[in-house]
């Protein structure tokens, strides 16, 4: 199957010492904590933490819930990740944020600063040179099946302050592709279509010698000030100037990718009845990440078109049937194209239909680097071509037998992938729902108290988000007879939880209540 994970990105790069800052200091994204008091203050006045973090960073920043934890500070939190538009580590509105974030009691547990540059290296490389210049080994993040063999992380302190430096290479990361909740997924469209301007125009400027990002995670209750953030920085690149480098084109790391992958199976799931597939073009087998599309497809669109137009040249591809996303099994053919076309990968807003716009693109593919060799051919579609969902080729059936083809592991990874677009298999109609019969879930549960969730309902009353639920409790391992109907507010962990499991292939889940404080539950699944 296609693994890259042995791909040798530097091997074909001219060998240099340390990387070249390229782009400006910028302030990636931060982790922070609001007290439970505050956040059942909110739930009273019909508020989501949600909102309290809008009001603090404004427009352009992304939040996520993390877990609940207990701070030595402010006791029992939630804490939420906060993605920030790469903002200029010395812009002054991150002062100003930072001063409402006390007004508003939402308070910093670490913070990211970057920076992009030129030259990449891998990790046994970097490892090797940490090591050799007075790093310990129990300072180096043995994470390397997490993260794979370009990316590498190590501790310091700096002023008592504990930083993680983290530096890997941001083109590879784009190439594999992978998410946390979704690790079929494609990044490619990042290199044509560029989601920031400014990342847009730091990878045209890397393309020549590769792109290399240093990250430090800074362990602070406040934003320290820009002069100690660009002084630890740029020290921190420093002390890498005599680390081995290599300047490679991002045209000879796709090539190294390619050469991994030339002549092998790709793999395609199909779900008939509910008529969705997964697509892999390349995995890597240490991380997990795959480069492809899982989604549902339109009525109108047919799958042996989609299959087609996701087809390498000369590359067979394994199709594998099942009836629906729990099987059973019901065809596996080999296919082959039979005429030479382009490949497209998914667009930003993950369609099997992108179109290749130069009013919108910055960049081609092969612009890029990832140009057209070994008859792998990365390219969108004319907009009549969309239109018309043209199918680029036709496929034969090369064999029906896919003994011995290595896809086991693959497949059962891609399995257990969450359609995108799926409706999930057990999110009630809530046309004939009647709110009044759920009780509050914190009259109803206790810590300890384990449930099994049969039906899930979402429906919005007084303006906010609720998960109307259908649990049965469970006893000494037995699951009783009797249904209880209990509410939970989405933004809530508990709701937080539950989403975490909707659309997932078993339509029951176990669940655990583990703490409850200030009326705001916290469960885990068992």
């Amino acid at each position: 199957m296609p693994d890259i994970s042995d791909a040798r990105y530097t091997s074909n790069g001219i060998e240099q010492q340390g990387f070249v800052q390229q782009s400006d200091i910028f302030m990636d994204s931060c982790v922070v904590e609001i007290p439970d008091s505050y956040t059942l203050m909110d739930q009273l006045h019909n508020i989501t933490p949600f909102d309290r973090l809008h009001r603090v960073f404004g427009d352009g920043y992304s939040f996520k819930y993390i877990r609940c934890s207990t701070s030595v500070t402010n006791g029992n939190v939630s804490v939420y990740k906060v993605s920030a538009p790469n903002v200029a580590i010395a812009d002054p509105a991150l002062t100003d944020i930072f001063l409402r974030m006390h007004q508003e009691h939402v308070f910093l547990q670490n913070y990211d600063i970057t920076m992009d540059c030129l030259n990449i290296s891998s990790r046994a490389i970097v490892k090797e040179f940490l090591l050799d210049n007075g790093i310990s080994s129990k300072d180096i993040l043995d994470d390397e099946n997490k993260v794979g063999a370009n990316c590498i992380s190590w501790f310091t302190e700096e002023d008592e302050i504990r930083i993680r430096n983290k530096l890997y290479n941001k083109f590879v990361q784009l190439l594999e592709s992978g998410e946390v909740r979704n690790q079929l997924t494609s990044k490619l469209s990042e290199l044509v279509m560029p989601t920031s301007q400014q990342f847009g125009e730091t990878l045209v400027a890397c393309r020549n010698e590769g792109l290399m990002r240093l990250e430090l995670t800074v362990h602070s209750p406040e934003l320290k000030e820009v002069e100690w953030n660009t002084n630890l920085i740029v020290n921190t690149l420093e002390f890498l100037h005599n680390c081995r480098t290599f300047a490679t084109s991002y045209e000879k790391q796709w090539m190294a990718l390619v050469d991994q992958i030339h002549n092998k199976h790709t793999l395609c799931i199909y779900f008939h009845k509910e008529h969705s597939l997964g697509y892999c073009h390349w995995f890597n087998k240490t991380t997990k990440k795959k480069q492809g599309i899982a989604k549902k497809l339109k009525k109108n669109e047919d799958m042996m078109t989609v299959v087609s137009n996701l087809t390498f040249n000369g590359h067979p591809t394994v199709l594998l049937t099942y009836a629906t996303s729990s099987g059973p099994l019901e065809s596996e053919v080999v296919l082959r194209r039979d005429i030479t076309n382009i490949t497209i990968v998914p667009s930003q807003r993950n369609s099997f239909w992108p179109v290749a716009s130069r009013e919108r693109q910055q960049h081609t593919f092969a612009e890029m680097g990832l140009i057209n060799y070994r008859g792998i051919h990365i390219d969108w579609l004319t907009a009549q071509q969309a239109r018309e969902k043209v199918r680029l080729s036709t496929l034969s059936i090369v064999s029906d037998n896919t003994d011995g083809l290595g896809i086991d592991d693959l497949l059962a990874d891609i399995s257990n992938i969450e359609l995108d677009d799926l409706e999930p298999t057990y999110l009630r109609e809530n046309t004939d729902l009647k709110p009044a019969r759920y009780k509050v879930a914190y009259n109803i549960l206790h810590v300890g108290d384990e449930f099994l969730v049969s039906y899930y309902f979402l429906y919005t009353f007084r303006g906010l988000p609720f998960y109307y639920l259908d649990i049965s409790m469970i006893h000494n391992e037995i699951v009783s007879s009797t249904h209880i109907l209990i509410k939970v507010l989405a933004s809530s962990p508990f709701g937080e939880c539950i989403a975490s499991v909707i659309g997932q292939p078993n339509q029951e889940v176990v669940l655990k209540v583990t703490r409850i404080h200030n009326r705001i539950i916290h469960t885990e699944r068992i």
